[in-house]
């Protein structure tokens, strides 16, 4: 059965991803602060709706909590749920939707391959264009931001199936 599920999985990914741009942002803005940037300076409205925030489950070292060493306890891994804010903007002519994920959060990365990035924007359609500019040009002139640049979604491996909402 699990099988089955993965099958699955790696046909939706490849679906998913079909005509997408992913956007690495460099800033030293909070979430709230850049998404009001971005309507300031863009236009995009982003909302957020905390039942569609990513939680990922993280196992990392094990320890029995108790500060004791040399217990049956000690061995057990030590789990944290861990939720990454996720905004979206729905663009008004058409069913494009423009994401924007959080890539830190306690520590954790959404996309551990990418730590350099703060936030993540995948457009759900990689011609789109404001004013005959590319999107990415326009977040670059946003002077808040570090930097803004074009993500590889196939350079991702694995933990491109944490974008998927």
């Amino acid at each position: 059965m699990a099988k089955q599920q993965l099958l699955a999985l790696e046909s939706i990914d490849t679906f998913y991803f079909d005509d997408c741009q992913l956007l690495g942002i460099q800033t030293k803005l909070g979430a709230t602060q850049l998404c009001y940037s971005l309507e300031a300076q863009l236009g995009l409205c982003f909302s957020r709706k905390l039942t569609n925030d990513i939680a990922i489950n993280f196992v990392s070292g094990k320890d029995s909590g108790l500060g004791i060493s040399g217990t049956l306890f000690e061995s057990f891994p030590v789990e944290e749920m861990v939720h990454f804010a996720l905004f979206e903007h729905r663009l008004s002519f058409s069913d494009t939707c423009i994401f924007l994920y959080q890539n830190q959060q306690q520590g954790y990365f959404l996309i551990p391959e990418q730590k350099q990035f703060q936030y993540f924007m995948l457009v759900q359609d990689e011609c789109l264009h404001l004013a005959r500019q590319p999107l990415q040009d326009w977040i670059n002139k946003i002077p808040a931001i570090d930097s803004c640049l074009i993500v590889d979604i196939e350079d991702l491996g694995k933990s491109k199936e944490n974008l998927i909402i």
